[in-house]
């Protein structure tokens, strides 16, 4: 695949979610952003990287601070544990200003549309756990409470 087809792929993702057309992915860079229509919801960077023909989700979940800092990263280590809760979705933390971030990396040849929605679907999922792990049922969090912790099913996040 090449850096036409990734674009492809995005192009594609964001005519069926309705968040623009062609000039929504420039994406010249491999670099390509999208904002999805939950205010809750962090942006979410997907970058192509042409070395191992991949790609990367990538969204920042938000600031711990020294007050759940350490419940935050014991709950986050048990979900990862052999990726057992956390649908291959991985979490590390900033150093230099302590902010959580959640990514995904997933090799795309010969990959499908359906296919790449499906792996957004689940990272948006996995997201959303991750925020209100950190934020809790406060303003940051959806005020309908649909992202609940207890989620199991996140394939109603992002409709494809």
């Amino acid at each position: 695949m090449s850096l036409d087809s990734a674009k492809a792929l995005v192009l594609s993702l964001v005519k069926k979610l309705g968040i623009g057309g062609e000039d929504a992915v420039s994406g010249d860079d491999g670099m390509f952003t999208l904002t999805l229509e939950q205010s809750w919801m962090p942006q979410i960077h997907i970058c192509y990287i042409s070395s191992d023909d991949s790609m990367v989700f990538f969204s920042e979940i938000g600031m711990l601070n020294a007050d759940n800092e350490y419940e935050i990263l014991r709950t986050m280590m048990k979900r990862q544990y052999l990726f057992a809760d956390s649908n291959g979705v991985t979490t590390a933390l900033s150093d230099d200003d302590n902010v959580l971030t959640a990514q995904l990396k997933f090799g795309i040849s010969e990959m499908s549309d359906d296919e790449f929605a499906s792996l957004l679907n689940n990272f948006v999922g996995e997201t959303a756990k991750l925020k209100v792990l950190v934020y809790g049922e406060s303003s940051e969090s959806p005020s309908d409470g649909s992202a609940d912790i207890s989620l199991t099913d996140s394939s109603a996040f992002i409709s494809v």
